[in-house]
């Protein structure tokens, strides 16, 4: 989709550029959640990335791993095809995930939901391709937290950011897709890190139940 062309990720809603987002620094919270939750327990872990972009956080995790990722943006997805060629690929909307129920182990969604008009919706179908007993995290700005407020009344320019929920309205969204939240955290993305300050957006780590 055009709006997700270069442009999209470019300055205006990236600290300059996405480009420079490629660092372990700001993936190695969710590299290291999916590791404990799951890799751990199984090697043969087959991990889904929605909203892949670049392909930054399949390129983090283990080598040799069955890493998969999906976007809607052709422009993105020819960027994360050089970063991780040994990832399977697919373009689609996020709404409608092109998958089997319970295809994988792993599912994650970063700064993702928010672009779905249907933002429930979007954790129920990210929970269908879910295994029983699988993982899904989920990274979203928040809009109760006062830095939340601010930066989204005063500071979030995109307006592809359509569906940002309060803490109440994640939590309902999980509990009616059957995801039980085994960690989560505030965080504040920049480029070469995960700041857990400012609480701008949440990141959850859930448990298929």
């Amino acid at each position: 989709m055009n709006e997700f062309g270069p442009k999209y990720f470019g300055t205006r809603n990236y600290f300059s550029g996405y480009d420079n987002y490629g660092g372990i620094g700001l993936w190695k919270s969710t590299v290291d959640a999916i590791n404990r939750y799951v890799y751990n327990q199984n090697k043969e872990a087959r991990v889904l990335d929605v909203g892949c972009a670049f392909g930054y956080l399949l390129k983090h995790l283990k080598p040799n791993q069955h890493k998969f990722g999906l976007d809607i943006s052709e422009y993105a997805l020819s960027k994360a095809q050089q970063n991780t060629p040994s990832a399977n690929l697919v373009q689609a909307e996020a709404l409608h995930l092109p998958y089997m129920s319970e295809a994988f182990d792993c599912v994650t969604a970063l700064d993702v939901c928010e672009h779905i008009p249907d933002f429930a919706g979007s954790v129920k179908e990210l929970a269908r391709i879910t295994k029983q007993d699988g993982i899904v995290i989920i990274g979203t700005p928040i809009t109760d937290t006062f830095e939340g407020k601010v930066w989204g009344k005063y500071l979030d320019t995109d307006p592809t950011h359509v569906s940002k929920p309060s803490y109440k309205q994640l939590y309902s969204a999980l509990d009616q897709a059957g995801l039980k939240i085994l960690e989560q955290w505030y965080y504040f993305p920049l480029p070469w890190k995960e700041l857990r300050f400012p609480r701008t957006n949440i990141k959850v780590v859930t448990r298929k139940i």
